[in-house]
């Protein structure tokens, strides 16, 4: 069952940090490895890029 995401209607928090001149990190674990998760994570990685452009996106594996 995949699950339905609904956009932030509002500027997320990290906004104002960012504003506010602090370095924003998002922490994206643990993975979960189930069938479709690399879908599910092309669909987070464009959500993040999309709300928040300022964050940058590092893999460590």
């Amino acid at each position: 069952m995949r699950r339905q995401h609904v956009a932030p209607t509002a500027s997320p928090p990290s906004d104002d940090f960012h504003a506010a001149g602090y370095e924003v990190h998002v922490n994206l674990s643990p993975v979960v490895v189930h069938d479709g998760r690399l879908d599910d994570w092309r669909e987070l990685l464009g959500l993040i890029t999309r709300h928040a452009p300022y964050l940058r996106v590092r893999y460590a594996f």
